[in-house]
């Protein structure tokens, strides 16, 4: 819960902390953390609990990057530069995630779709990829026509369900390209059409 309702360096509270196992999740995702509890031996046990844990981070340091983060640190791998982040998409009652340019100059809007967590179901849900598909047209129609609107999410519903049928209708017109995070490579994927333009 703490990675699908918080942000990095967000401040999660936990009053009457008790053993400080919510503490401990909040550190071990990069949240700030503050909790307090009545019982002394219960501070000092969770105090113990979170210095343990600290020492010993995860394995994985994508799991405490959001799901933006890791999309933008993706792109920048790939050679794409990013101009802007948290950019309002006048009209649309939107933001994009970030404005980039790929190697050849193109502009892009970048908007990353479902839970912010980098580990989440991002848009797999039917429902969650047709209110992602509902917000990329609302941004396609109040972009500018030099700009091209790039999708990340941290997964992909399945194409046979309503939610990828309804993402798989919308490229590459108003999606031009789809980058699924926690892909091989974090590749970019591409219908074939966009494949062909963008050559």
């Amino acid at each position: 819960l703490i990675q699908l309702y918080t942000y990095v360096d967000d401040l999660v509270l936990d009053p009457f902390m008790g053993a400080g196992t919510t503490l401990v999740a909040a550190a071990l995702a990069g949240r700030r953390f503050v909790g307090y509890d009545t019982d002394a031996a219960y501070v000092s046990l969770a105090r113990e609990r979170v210095l343990t844990a600290l020492s010993n981070p995860p394995a994985d340091p994508d799991r405490t990057l959001s799901a933006p983060k890791v999309a933008l640190a993706a792109l920048e791998n790939d050679g794409f530069e990013i101009h802007n982040e948290d950019v309002s998409v006048r009209g649309s009652g939107l933001r994009l995630t970030a404005t980039a340019s790929d190697a050849n100059g193109q502009e892009w809007g970048i908007y990353v779709a479902g839970a912010n967590g980098s580990h989440g179901s991002g848009i797999s849900s039917s429902v969650a990829a047709l209110k992602a598909v509902g917000e990329a047209i609302a941004l396609r129609a109040k972009m500018g026509p030099e700009m091209l609107l790039m999708l990340a999410t941290t997964a992909l519903p399945i194409p046979t369900t309503t939610g990828g049928v309804a993402l798989a209708a919308v490229q590459p017109q108003i999606v031009a390209r789809v980058l699924e995070l926690h892909a091989p490579a974090n590749e970019c994927l591409l219908p074939s059409d966009e494949a062909e333009m963008s050559a």
